[in-house]
């Protein structure tokens, strides 16, 4: 019989997605440049909602992971 790691899997599991919001995170910092590059208003509202979203992610990974298995997943 094999025995699970099932904290080790969570904070993998937690990892990646902490990793993922990271990723869009620097995918809205660039949509940002390029708006305030271009002036588009309408490209500028997406890239704040994206990055919102993706911090806003990041920082219920990091409180989720920290209240289920004391680590944090970075």
């Amino acid at each position: 019989m094999w025995l699970l790691d099932a904290a080790g899997a969570v904070y993998y599991l937690y990892s990646i997605i902490f990793t993922g919001c990271l990723l869009v995170t620097f995918w809205g910092i660039r949509m940002l440049y390029r708006a305030i590059q271009k002036k588009d208003e309408s490209l500028f509202r997406k890239a704040k909602l994206i990055l919102v979203m993706s911090v806003i992610g990041m920082v219920s990974v990091v409180i989720v992971s920290l209240a289920l298995i004391k680590k944090m997943p970075f």
